[in-house]
């Protein structure tokens, strides 16, 4: 069965994001793990052994709590479990990633210290750039509604066909339009031929039904804005492993306010990790939300 992972802190943008996974995993038969990383906690003089087993059973306490605020009858079929790791916060989540096979990290985003953690979050960028896996960043004030629309942002640089076969899935899924946009502007390397990749990506997937749209404009931010802008969405694709792309974009912290402003969960696209599958596996059984404890490493 695929797993989601969904870390949390108990804050408002966590909830949002448990909510975003608790949806998609209705819709594919997948089971959640919800976690909860805090770092170790300093030694009390006397009895450091005690102090531990208190902080552990206070992160049970909030968990469970959390919980019971998002989850609701509609999603009691949707296998939950919960587990606490002590520690670094991106060391554990990887090793939760490898360790559970998952297939999609959901996450909310909160907090800055560079462009591109302004643009994803602090965690997010940094587990996103480690490319374990997929990731969907739901930013604190994001607006969740039905995915209606993906829009995949691409350079036109880079072959899509990995990127379309995760797409196309999600489209599948949530019955959505899929929009392969294309800012060009003269900061483009212009690598490869447009055309010969819309041509390929069409011969690819004679089936599916997707549309490219191409608009000019030489800060590419502002026009993935102002598309988005024009024409609502409800999901924000890229793949992050392009850096020469993405990194120009973020040079400027005008362009990293643009897209902050579209409060928009992101998908997060690794260009050389795993793949996203989101295919429906052996439906599982009605199961009444479960929360059990991994003991704390």
């Amino acid at each position: 069965m695929k797993i989601f992972l969904v870390p949390t802190d108990f804050s408002a943008h966590a909830k949002k994001a448990l909510l975003f996974a608790l949806d998609l995993a209705l819709k594919t038969n997948a089971r959640i793990l919800v976690t909860h990383v805090y770092a170790r906690p300093k030694a009390l003089l006397g009895a450091p052994t005690d102090h531990e087993e208190e902080v552990r059973k206070q992160a049970v306490q909030r968990m469970q709590v959390f919980l019971e605020e998002v989850t609701s009858d509609a999603f009691v079929s949707v296998p939950l479990d919960f587990i606490l790791k002590e520690g670094d916060i991106i060391h554990r989540l990887g090793q939760l990633i490898e360790q559970n096979n998952v297939s999609l990290v959901i996450m909310g985003t909160q907090g800055a210290h560079n462009q591109m953690e302004k643009f994803l979050g602090t965690n997010t960028e940094s587990l996103a750039k480690r490319g374990l896996c997929p990731v969907i960043a739901v930013p604190e004030q994001a607006s969740l509604e039905p995915v209606k629309h993906i829009v995949y942002s691409s350079s036109m640089e880079h072959d899509e066909v990995s990127a379309m076969n995760q797409l196309l899935q999600l489209k599948n899924v949530f019955k959505a339009l899929l929009t392969i946009l294309h800012v060009n502007s003269e900061d483009q390397l212009d690598l490869l031929d447009d055309a010969e990749i819309k041509a390929n990506l069409r011969l690819q997937f004679p089936e599916e039904e997707f549309r490219f749209d191409t608009i000019e404009e030489e800060d590419v931010a502002a026009g993935i804005t102002a598309y988005v802008m024009t024409h609502p969405t409800q999901l924000l694709a890229f793949t992050m492993l392009h850096r020469d792309f993405w990194e120009r974009i973020f040079l400027d912290s005008v362009t990293v306010k643009l897209l902050q402003s579209l409060h928009l969960p992101m998908l997060v696209l690794p260009e050389n990790g795993k793949k996203l599958d989101l295919l429906q596996g052996v439906a599982h059984e009605d199961l009444a939300l479960e929360q059990k404890v991994t003991s704390v490493l």
